[in-house]
């Protein structure tokens, strides 16, 4: 692993002068996406694999896993610790690439989250559950932060690192152990993911048109809808027999067909609202070349699965928060 600590350390020495210039944005208005960034690099592959093979039902960690949450890891908690109390967080998504955009940073948020679980039972057995809340409470502000993708594989991976706070929160909050200063970091960290849509799962599905749609705008010409199927073939893994109706398709004709894409999008917004939500949008999906066409066929998203998925993730985050707010503290 590159020894990052002269590096570290230099910019910190730095970071006055660059913050009293003109045009730097204040400390507290920095994008926390450039503090994330270094702070999941610094983590040691030996570590990631480690921490990704703890059985998260047992209490603690191997104490192999706790070794290496040491010094090693220190500065990169430390940093995830220090962009999760940002406001700002903008990963800078490519969305003008449309199905093409990458999203790195989704694989490294869970990984970090992954070490802020596993230093946080460390911390809580060596009797410091002020620290552990800390690193838990840190799990959901990236959580949060993730979820302004306004990308439904985003969402999805906000909910995951949330569930997975969750169920140490919650451990933690029955322990008798928890601090009120650790309480409250907690109820703090999790009312951020609140209100109607907290993983903004919801939001994604306008963010998903609004990406789509002005990238198949953009194929042009006689051979759009053959380069449009290869494409979806590849970066999709989409069959092809479902891309069958698009080739031979102009640029023209492409854009004809994103007006039922676009219902679509919309008709999934009302069904999520529904008072059955998850069997409308599955009855939704199930018409979709039918009703949408075939451009809806291969890039409309099945949503009754992720429906289901945030209702449980809502239902599991009130409880954490209702549990934490009801423990008792030292």
């Amino acid at each position: 692993m590159p020894n990052w600590k002269p590096l570290l350390a230099a910019v910190l020495l730095l970071a006055p002068l660059a913050a009293a210039q003109p045009g730097h944005p204040a400390p507290q208005d920095r994008n926390a996406a450039l503090v994330y960034w270094p702070a999941w690099t610094m983590i040691a592959d030996e570590t990631a694999k480690k921490v990704a093979d703890v059985d998260w039902d047992k209490p603690g960690v191997p104490r192999e896993v706790a070794d290496l949450l040491g010094p090693q890891e220190g500065d990169s908690i430390s940093l995830m610790i220090e962009g999760s109390r940002l406001k700002r967080c903008d990963f800078e998504v490519q969305y003008e690439k449309g199905i093409d955009a990458l999203l790195p940073h989704l694989g490294l948020a869970r990984k970090g989250a992954r070490v802020l679980r596993a230093a946080a039972r460390v911390q809580a057995a060596a009797g410091d559950t002020g620290a552990a809340a800390v690193r838990l409470a840190t799990i959901y502000r990236m959580a949060e932060h993730v979820s302004h993708d306004d990308i439904l594989i985003s969402s999805l991976v906000s909910m995951a690192m949330a569930a997975a706070a969750n169920a140490d929160a919650k451990a933690l909050a029955a322990s008798g152990t928890l601090t009120a200063a650790g309480r409250d970091e907690l109820v703090s960290a999790i009312s951020r993911l609140q209100g109607a849509d907290p993983f903004r799962a919801r939001a994604s599905i306008a963010g998903e048109r609004d990406l789509m749609i002005p990238w198949v705008k953009r194929l042009k010409g006689t051979n759009a809808g053959d380069e449009l199927a290869a494409r979806v073939r590849s970066g999709m893994q989409v069959d092809q027999p479902q891309t069958a109706a698009l080739r031979g398709l102009s640029g023209e004709a492409l854009t004809n067909l994103t007006e039922g894409l676009s219902r679509y999008y919309d008709d999934a917004t009302v069904a999520w609202d529904d008072k059955d939500p998850v069997n409308k949008l599955n009855t939704l999906a199930k018409d979709v070349g039918k009703e949408y066409g075939a451009l809806a066929v291969v890039l409309a998203p099945a949503l009754g699965g992720a429906r289901a998925s945030d209702l449980k993730a809502q239902a599991d985050l009130a409880e954490t928060l209702a549990a934490v707010k009801g423990a008792k503290v030292k």
